[in-house]
């Protein structure tokens, strides 16, 4: 399937069985708008509104897409959700249900950690995450990777799963991603490209891309504590230096998370490269592309969409064919 050309396409909202997450029937879809993001310190990752014709029951569905193009016909399952009914309506005859989607991650958000739930030191943090999720979610759980804690990785009292997952995986530079079948996968964060916006593909981009640039100062010190040691490290060099703005912009860690056997020092160090970043912010529309997600690499070697930026949001709008508005950001070092 060529994704830069016209095709045709038909939408249906399948019922999921929660044994075997396999579709068990489908009924017409007349409208579907998904938003996903990264935005957070715990996001969802995506939510929906839908509108279907004929019978509906509550549950996890899969919007499902059959593109054709050319005698070429593709199956693409482009969201699975817990979707539960807003509103109905009639139309001559015809039964229309307004419909609410959730992350198939929303048990996790509405489960509360275990008092006193740990992170052991020494274990495999993707690993925790991953056994954490699959204890409260119905949805497939992959893990791409691992990383080992250096001390005890304590919860918040109180916290979600969701947010006790999502602060483990900060910790070891990983993140989760939801794809289109409703698998949870664990992963590193992505230095890849899932898609390349060059002059093969250039039809995949509409006209119209914009750019924007935080003029928020960055952190240019980052003091970490750990008991009785301090760690401090200073930027002396970069764009955020403090010689250029003079003035300390600091960053108090009493909680560092070291992970793979590094110092304080140097978990100060990369702490405060990571925190001193700015970003550029790209926004645009594009034509769908299977697999790509918030937190995946767009590279760019068009005029107005040059070098790598990650995915941050993405609104998907079903029509003749799937649409979607997606930021995607450059973290540019001032370090």
């Amino acid at each position: 399937m060529n994704w830069a050309k016209s095709y045709a396409a038909s939408f249906t909202l399948n019922p999921v069985d929660t044994l075997t997450w396999a579709d068990i029937g489908a009924v017409p879809l007349a409208t579907a708008i998904i938003t996903r993001t990264a935005d957070g310190d715990a996001p969802e990752l995506e939510s929906a509104t839908l509108e279907c014709i004929g019978d509906f029951e509550p549950g996890y569905h899969r919007v499902v897409m059959i593109a054709e193009q050319d005698g070429e016909t593709e199956r693409v399952e482009v969201a699975t959700l817990w979707v539960g009914r807003s509103s109905e309506t009639v139309d001559h005859g015809f039964e229309r249900q307004s419909l609410d989607g959730r992350s198939v991650l929303i048990p996790a958000e509405l489960a509360v950690v275990a008092r006193g739930e740990f992170a052991a030191k020494g274990a495999d943090g993707a690993a925790k995450a991953a056994s954490m999720l699959a204890d409260c979610l119905h949805a497939p759980v992959s893990v791409e990777g691992s990383f080992r804690l250096d001390d005890h990785f304590d919860f918040e009292p109180e916290s979600t799963v969701l947010e006790a997952v999502w602060s483990l995986l900060h910790a070891g530079g990983f993140c989760m991603q939801v794809d289109g079948h409703g698998t949870v996968h664990i992963r590193p964060i992505p230095t890849e490209p899932a898609f390349l916006a060059n002059a093969d593909n250039a039809g995949i981009i509409q006209p119209g891309v914009t750019r924007s640039t935080s003029n928020a100062l960055p952190v240019n010190r980052y003091i970490a504590v750990e008991g009785e040691q301090v760690a401090v490290a200073e930027n002396h060099t970069g764009t955020g230096r403090f010689e250029r703005f003079g003035i300390w912009v600091d960053h108090y860690d009493t909680a560092p998370v070291r992970t793979d056997g590094e110092s304080l020092e140097r978990y100060a160090y990369r702490r405060g490269v990571e925190e001193g970043t700015v970003e550029e912010t790209w926004g645009y529309d594009r034509r769908y592309v299977p697999g790509v997600y918030p937190f995946d690499i767009i590279r760019g070697t068009l005029p107005d969409m040059m070098g790598d930026m990650r995915v941050k949001t993405q609104t998907i709008t079903a029509g003749h064919g799937l649409m979607v508005a997606e930021t995607a950001c450059r973290e540019v070092d001032t370090w």
